[in-house]
């Protein structure tokens, strides 16, 4: 189970290089928006969840898109920067929102859904807030997400350094139990190359994304440690053609378009 306290913690110590790093993220945020372009009208009232540090007011601000946005985020840190963005914003849990129910036209979530335990009561919050018939945007991490890292860590020890990410099958079932009915789902693979193994780690690091769903190990990992999760990296994962000599991550991306029932 996640620490919520060390995600806030985590998450509001990036809260400042998390724009410079989060090359991805971005990425999924436009397809999102490009994908909310179709669905939602003129005037509609969004709650963005899991907020981050506002991209999103941002975005729709330069792309002038007339849509009222409401933020609300796990961590101070994020929602102390999203307010320079939009003052609109709440440091509020994901399963536990402060609005009255029917309170939205739709909600945009944009890689959240994995920092999430039990997606079920987040679902149900989501549809508690909504109104009938909202249109609700979400995307999220699955399985095969970070698995070169994964594995390349199980030749150092048998401790959990990389997150394990939903099966999108039962979590569609989750959304459809929640009360949404599944209008579209779509799943899309990324692959980022990284110089080597410390840039990886330091890129998920500004980013926040340093929780895991266990205790971590003791101590702080070794360069001899290091040294031998790079090493088998490279030997298991790197391409050995070209002159691209990074180390591939694979980003499992799940596109979610819901109406609430």
């Amino acid at each position: 189970m996640f620490d919520r306290k060390a995600i806030n913690r985590n998450f509001g110590k990036a809260a400042t290089t998390y724009d410079d790093h989060a090359q991805l993220q971005s990425i999924v945020r436009e397809d999102c928006i490009t994908m909310a372009e179709q669905v939602w009208k003129e005037g509609s009232h969004i709650l963005d969840l899991g907020s981050g540090t506002g991209a999103l007011s941002e975005e729709i601000r330069q792309r002038e898109l007339n849509w009222r946005i409401t933020q609300a985020d796990l961590s101070l840190g994020m929602c102390e920067r999203a307010k320079t963005r939009n003052p609109e914003v709440v440091n509020a849990s994901c399963d536990a929102l402060p609005f009255a129910g029917q309170t939205f036209d739709g909600v945009f979530s944009s890689l959240m859904l994995q920092w999430v335990y039990d997606p079920l009561p987040v679902m149900r919050e989501i549809a508690r807030v909504t109104k009938p018939s909202s249109l609700c945007i979400l995307s999220t991490l699955t399985q095969g997400t970070l698995q070169e890292l994964r594995e390349s860590f199980t030749a150092v020890d048998d401790a959990m350094h990389v997150n394990y990410f939903a099966d999108p099958a039962p979590l569609t079932a989750l959304c459809v139990h929640a009360g949404f009915k599944l209008l579209a789902c779509e799943e899309e693979t990324f692959i980022i190359d990284y110089p080597d193994i410390k840039a990886l780690l330091k890129s998920l690091k500004a980013i926040g994304a340093t929780t895991t769903q266990e205790k971590k190990r003791q101590g702080l990992m070794t360069p001899r440690q290091l040294q031998r999760a790079e090493a088998f990296y490279r030997e298991r994962f790197a391409s050995p053609k070209g002159k691209n000599k990074g180390l591939p991550a694979t980003w499992q991306v799940l596109y979610i378009l819901l109406e609430r029932t």
